[in-house]
């Protein structure tokens, strides 16, 4: 296979141990934006979310340690679409993922080709699941074509059928809603990661315009690749196995 082009933001500022059983090292309230092959981007980005170069979830808590609070997570996974080629690596890497944070004590809901609706409607009531459990652990990942239009960028759903450019603004989610929701709320702590896919013939993605200093307790980084994915979960996917 090709080296897998790639850029990808990270920004965190996660407490240690990160409370959902994330191993991640203290890193400064900051933002990192780089570029390059599957390799050099993905070590860079994993080492700043951990500190060790992968990330990866350790098992539920003992019977006999003391309360936790609640671990609630959206996995959303665009594989199949009407109008785009289908990315087989997105229900791979949902099917990782979601597997990861389930060992890790997550009550975790997933969704796999979900149309535009399904899509909003699924970060909205885990915006209101997460105002319900106070003092959550909160982590959300997605994974699927993302394109840019008037300096926003869109996650694209399995139902997406694009035409033409402004079709993103009725076809799309904007991310910020779903990064928001995370990075925005009440929860104790928060981890949002999108693993995003250039559509064919699109032009760059502004990942930068995500990039902001998060809140305390916050963690957020975006991959986006620009060739061909591998067969199976994507690089970002993989680091949870």
């Amino acid at each position: 296979m090709s080296h897998l082009g790639c850029r990808a933001v990270c920004c965190t500022r996660l407490p240690t141990p990160f409370p959902c059983a994330l191993r991640l090292a203290p890193v400064p309230a900051s933002c990192y934006v780089v570029r390059g092959s599957e390799g050099s981007a993905m070590r860079r980005v994993l080492a700043v979310m951990c500190g060790v170069g992968a990330a990866w979830l350790a098992g539920p808590a003992r019977a006999d340690a003391p309360p936790r609070p609640p671990r609630l997570a959206l996995v959303i996974g665009n594989a199949t679409y009407a109008g785009l080629p289908a990315i087989p690596a997105c229900a791979a890497s949902v099917s990782v993922v979601s597997a990861a944070l389930r060992r890790a004590g997550f009550d975790v809901t997933e969704r796999l080709n979900p149309s535009n609706g399904r899509m909003g409607s699924a970060i909205t009531e885990f915006g209101d699941a997460i105002a319900r459990n106070p003092g959550t652990v909160a982590v959300a990942y997605a994974c699927g074509y993302a394109v840019a239009f008037e300096g926003r960028v869109f996650l694209l759903p399995a139902s997406t059928s694009l035409e033409r450019d402004t079709d993103a603004l009725t076809q799309g989610v904007v991310a910020r809603l779903l990064t928001g929701t995370v990075l925005n709320s009440d929860a104790r702590a928060g981890l949002v990661l999108l693993d995003t896919v250039a559509k064919p013939g699109g032009g760059p993605l502004p990942l930068s315009t995500l990039a902001q200093s998060p809140p305390e307790g916050r963690g957020f980084a975006a991959v986006h690749s620009t060739r061909s994915l591998p067969d199976g979960a994507t690089p970002l996917a993989a680091a949870f196995a």
